[in-house]
């Protein structure tokens, strides 16, 4: 197979990453030929998700006991020998017959990813592809109201995935080509600056002001955003306010090896709190109970 482009969408779920795809393909992306359709009452727009793709990370994660918002470090390390070379042949194979043939970026998104990517960079690493990633990101006490919403999750434990997911996808894609942009900066006055910056990044023109559909960028399927007053767990505070200024294209000096003492809390309260922290709590019936 020959040298191809991948562009891969991740990101805490409901951070904005069904939004951003569809402004990568607007810009030249190409999508899949099967999508996951889109629901009424949840994503009108559409997913973006390819289906393959979800069945790709849905496989991985079953096989290492875990699940889409887990709060546990995702144990892709523990996959080998003849279950890693079969994920890894459904990436390339999946890559290569439902895209067309060219240059122009390849693009999957699923928030999984975020928990997923190790076996997706070795797939990719072999394939001999150019892979980028894109990450989405979003508050997260707005990820969490949402959340809370759609899926009745308690939002003390949707916070916590929200830190795994974003200190997982930015640890394992350090050394790739990557991009933080910030969900939230689409619908203030960062908006250009931040259309800019994905041009560049795609390694396009952005020196001309460009139009954005209203479509593509709706504040009418924006639905929750975060209060400022909202207190926060002070890790938590500092991923975001430390990926949020990422996605503004401020440097943030040795932000990783905080990123990783922070990682490493997290990984230890799993040896008291496995159990805890996987899904039995999540759904847990508190009624109206809020923990922000």
């Amino acid at each position: 197979m020959d040298a191809f482009n991948v562009i891969l969408i991740a990101g805490m779920h409901r951070s904005g990453t069904s939004m951003l795809t569809r402004l990568l393909a607007e810009f030249g992306g190409v999508l899949p030929t099967k999508l996951i359709p889109p629901r009424e009452n949840d994503n009108r727009l559409g997913f973006w998700e390819p289906v393959a793709a979800v069945g790709i990370n849905k496989e991985i994660m079953k096989m290492i006991g875990s699940h889409w918002i887990d709060c546990r470090r995702p144990r892709t390390e523990r996959i080998g020998g003849e279950p890693l070379l079969n994920l890894q042949n459904q990436i390339v194979q999946f890559l290569k017959n439902e895209y067309p043939s060219g240059d122009a970026p390849r693009l999957v998104k699923d928030p999984r990813l975020s928990r997923t990517f190790p076996i997706w960079r070795s797939a990719l690493a072999q394939a001999g592809a150019n892979v980028s990633v894109v990450i989405s990101v979003r508050s997260p006490q707005a990820c969490a109201q949402s959340l809370v919403s759609r899926n009745k999750i308690i939002d003390a434990y949707a916070v916590m995935s929200w830190l795994r997911s974003y200190l997982e996808i930015e640890f394992s894609t350090r050394g790739q080509k990557r991009l933080f942009v910030n969900y939230d900066s689409f619908f203030d006055d960062n908006r250009p600056a931040q259309i800019k910056r994905i041009l560049q990044f795609m390694g396009l023109p952005a020196d001309e002001e460009i139009t954005i559909p209203e479509t593509l960028v709706s504040a009418e399927d924006r639905h929750h955003t975060a209060t400022n007053d909202a207190p926060l767990q002070k890790d938590v505070t500092f991923v975001y306010t430390t990926l949020a200024a990422l996605s503004r294209a401020e440097p943030q000096a040795n932000y990783t090896t905080e990123f990783d003492v922070i990682r490493g809390r997290l990984n230890a309260a799993e040896y008291y709190f496995g159990e805890i922290l996987s899904d039995s709590l999540a759904f847990a019936p508190l009624g109206n109970q809020r923990f922000f």
